[in-house]
């Protein structure tokens, strides 16, 4: 008689969870963000809620690496975290339960993003009109940009292309503000780059 020989099917190994380097990338961007306080006169106020959001968005995103999925499935969880962030910081009384996006709730959000693009399109930096709305336009561009970040050092596994979004972040001020950029911005934002790709 011939025996079927079971295959025995080993169980798949996971990843051991390491959020170290993508808190540290998340840090580098986010010093990289203060390049952006002379736009507003209140830059803490965008500062502060933009990294609560990417943290959530980086400790997700380092949860789900551990379980091997692919990196798109996790750059789209990580990027609905981030709207959900924003969803709940503008527009949670339009939201069910305060916290459950609406169509009502997302229209919010992209109106207050784009009035204060608007507004900071029209006035003089430091702006000081419209608190709310540039405060709304600064965190979801802040969000961006730590969101690239994250996709680009662990998504795509490509650290040294992390220098791109940090680039464009501290050239704002060069560009728009007509400033010199904040050495403190620049060498914690240097060191901190350079550890992340050591």
């Amino acid at each position: 008689p011939v025996t079927a020989q079971a295959s025995v099917v080993a169980p798949p190994v996971r990843e051991p969870w390491r959020p170290g380097p993508p808190l540290l990338a998340l840090v580098a961007g986010w010093v990289a963000l203060f390049a952006w306080s002379g736009m507003v006169t209140q830059p803490l106020t965008f500062l502060v809620p933009t990294v609560m959001v990417a943290l959530v968005m980086s400790l997700v995103g380092s949860g789900l690496r551990t379980l091997r999925l692919p990196a798109y499935v996790i750059a789209m969880v990580q990027a609905l975290v981030g709207i959900l962030g924003l969803n709940v910081v503008f527009a949670a009384r339009e939201s069910l339960l305060g916290l459950v996006p609406t169509q009502d709730s997302l229209r919010e959000v992209f109106y207050v993003i784009g009035n204060g693009a608007a507004t900071l399109n029209a006035y003089t930096a430091p702006v000081a009109v419209n608190p709310t709305h540039t405060r709304a336009f600064l965190m979801a561009c802040g969000l961006l940009v730590l969101f690239s970040i994250d996709v680009l050092a662990f998504g795509v596994r490509r650290p040294p292309l992390v220098a791109l979004p940090v680039l464009v972040t501290l050239s704002v001020p060069v560009s728009i503000l007509n400033e010199a950029l904040a050495l403190p911005v620049f060498v914690g934002t240097a060191l901190l780059f350079m550890r992340l790709l050591a």
